[in-house]
């Protein structure tokens, strides 16, 4: 029987023994002593380890990480071409071996003019691109690995706390966060995705620093910094809960008459987030000034080159905090209320903010209650955690788009979790069995998250991204060209969202080839990587739209390079022919800012009121639907560098 069998319980001055049932309660911390000077190592029973409950933690674990075995399985070796963030990344991780001065030293590029704060993404890939040879499906193995690292470091630790009673909570946290994400947090290396499980691992590490275990401040500081130099969306949650865990751990320490001024509690740590921050703080400003720190600044100032949309606002931050504490939240498998034809969400009534209010005001009463200050530990990160997740929330500017904010998704399914065992925790009578019974629930309801997230996975077996089969045809059809011939600049000419331009860019450059960017974008693909015009003998112009090819494919001295599209010869004609003639109508008339829904599956309802033949639009609306099906119509224009048409420098 473990320690925490034995424990006496006081309460009303009264000591009173709770015993606990022997197959939860392995390896438990004592909440009474939550220092560093009693390792959980040695406080063994005196039959030796329980192995049926190593067992029954290990199986936990596996069933945890059976989403991110099958897709390592899936994708291992599997043919893969990454577009758009992707590709960039794939061709930033490559350079971190280069020593040069396209060596990353600041993180992923934002559409808002400024990259993430660190390069820790690309480091900590750059072993699995290199082992792999650099291979783009090691991008996949990478991303993979890293999360299920999160997953049992996560489960390790909380072990090594509370054996299987703290083991199986945190572990439900980190599986039921993953239900209500789906199979693309894993096959696609993001940077808001890959942080994602390390945010549930944080949370539990800030427990444990502010509980006493000072030896925690280094793993802390490690996922900290490798959050927040990811995706800058993870600062203000990071920053607070960190800082409230530092601030509490000083309060208990001092309250015990403990000084944690001895140089050695702090120097591990210190030395981690130094090196770790030095680089993007201090290298990228020297070598790059005035650095990414700056136009960081200069962003959230209102200072920057694109300038600061309207905030989201209190109310519409409880709103989407709110999604998350319905009666069947995303993470228990419910819906994420979205826009129709949108990747939007909408937010939920705020009226169901007052289930984390409640669910932390008890638990942290009854804790006070019982004299838990661990679990008063607990209830404070995780109202911290909520505090911090809505003042972020709050600041959001433009769209909400999903992916901005996917802390939410565990803040909620850590507080309900969590304040729950927290609240049977504090139960005088029958809390052996209550403890048994929840602890049950959750490992029942994390095997059914992972098996549907599995199977979810497994069913996800085609292309990553909708535009990769088109960028393999494109680069196909390059080669079979014997393209390039000589240094190209490549240049996306309208929209950019399908990220075909970065697949180009990414393949030609792990091919060794002379590719390169306009200047202004080194940060993005690398400093060596950029060049004018009028430094190369071709500039290709990569379009995503059909319109765009259909009147940039007739500009003098356009040659078509490659070309992608579902429909026959002739009706590939006739679409162009008819793209271009309506275009020209559409110019005549004065309505030429409407050229762009030439593309679109709706043309005709879109273009109704501009005079243009109703046939002709809906000809070429039938057209339209088979070219959407197939992702688009695709394709690479080059012009020499003196050829290029007035009407795309002045767009550009």
């Amino acid at each position: 029987m473990s320690v925490v069998d034995h424990l006496p319980v006081v309460t009303d001055g009264r000591v009173s023994v709770d015993r606990g049932p022997v197959w939860l309660d392995v390896e438990a911390h004592d909440p009474h002593r939550p220092t560093d000077d009693q390792p959980v190592e040695s406080r063994r029973t005196r039959r030796g380890w329980p192995h049926g409950r190593v067992a029954a933690a290990v199986a936990i674990v596996v069933v945890a990480l059976l989403p991110m075995l099958a897709v390592l399985l899936q994708r291992w070796g599997h043919p893969y071409v990454p577009v758009a963030d992707q590709a960039v990344e794939d061709l930033r991780i490559r350079d971190v071996w280069t020593f040069s001065a396209d060596t990353p030293l600041t993180g992923p590029y934002s559409r808002f003019g400024w990259d993430h704060p660190g390069p820790m993404l690309y480091y900590l890939l750059a072993p699995f691109s290199w082992a792999l040879r650099q291979r783009a499906w090691s991008l996949i193995v990478g991303n993979v690995v890293l999360q299920g690292l999160a997953v049992a470091w996560t489960a390790r630790l909380s072990w090594r706390w509370g054996g299987l009673r703290w083991m199986v909570p945190w572990v439900a946290v980190i599986t039921l966060a993953y239900w209500a994400t789906g199979p693309a947090i894993f096959q696609q290396l993001w940077n808001p995705y890959l942080p994602f499980p390390f945010f549930t691992l944080f949370l539990l590490q800030a427990w444990l620093v502010a509980a006493g275990q000072t030896r925690r401040l280094v793993g802390m500081a490690f996922v900290a910094s490798l959050l927040v130099q990811t995706h800058i969306g993870y600062a203000l949650p990071v920053a607070s809960v960190g800082t409230w865990a530092l601030v509490r751990l000083g309060v208990t320490e001092h309250r015990a008459g403990r000084s944690l001024r001895t140089w050695s509690i702090w120097r591990l740590p210190l030395l981690v987030a130094g090196v770790l921050w030095f680089v993007p703080v201090v290298v990228d400003t020297v070598v790059h000034p005035p650095g990414n720190l700056v136009r960081l600044i200069q962003y959230y100032l209102g200072h920057g080159t694109v300038r600061l949309g309207p905030v989201l606002g209190i109310h519409g931050a409880l709103g989407y905090l709110a999604t998350e504490f319905r009666w069947r939240p995303p993470w228990l498998g419910g819906p994420d209320p979205a826009v129709t034809y949108s990747s939007l969400t909408l937010p939920s009534s705020v009226a169901w903010m007052v289930v984390p209010v409640v669910l932390i005001g008890a638990s942290w009463g009854l804790a006070r209650w019982r004299r838990r200050d661990d679990l008063c530990a607990l209830a404070e990160l995780l109202a911290v955690a909520v505090v911090a997740g809505t003042a972020a929330l709050s600041v959001l500017t433009g769209e909400a788009l999903p992916y901005l904010f996917l802390w939410r998704i565990p803040v909620g399914a850590a507080t309900v979790v969590l304040s729950l065992v927290v609240v049977v925790e504090t139960l005088r009578g029958g809390r052996r069995w209550a403890l048994a019974a929840l602890c049950c629930l959750l490992a029942a309801v994390t095997v059914m998250a992972s098996v549907s997230v599995t199977r979810a996975a497994a069913a996800s077996d085609g292309p990553v991204a909708p535009m990769e089969p088109v960028a393999a045809s494109i680069l196909t059809q390059l080669q079979h060209g014997g393209q390039p011939r000589g240094a190209v600049l490549v240049r996306t000419y309208g929209s950019l969202l399908g990220g075909l331009g970065d697949a180009v860019v990414d393949h030609l450059a792990a091919e060794g080839r002379p590719v390169y960017v306009d200047r202004g974008l080194g940060h993005e693909y690398g400093y060596l990587r950029t060049a004018s015009a009028s430094q190369v003998g071709a500039v290709w112009f990569v379009i995503e739209e059909s319109e765009l090819y259909s009147i940039l494919s007739r500009a003098p001295g356009a040659r078509v390079l490659a070309v992608s599209h579902p429909l026959p010869a002739r009706r590939q004609a006739e679409l162009v022919a008819l793209q271009r003639t309506l275009a020209d109508q559409l110019a005549t008339s004065g309505h030429s800012g409407d050229t762009g829904d030439l593309m679109t599956a709706q043309v005709a309802e879109e273009l109704s009121g501009t005079g243009l033949p109703r046939s002709d639009l809906d000809r070429l609306q039938a057209l339209n639907r088979v070219v959407v099906a197939h992702t688009c119509l695709c394709a690479v224009v080059a012009f020499r560098p003196d050829q290029i048409p007035s009407f795309v420098v002045a767009s550009s």
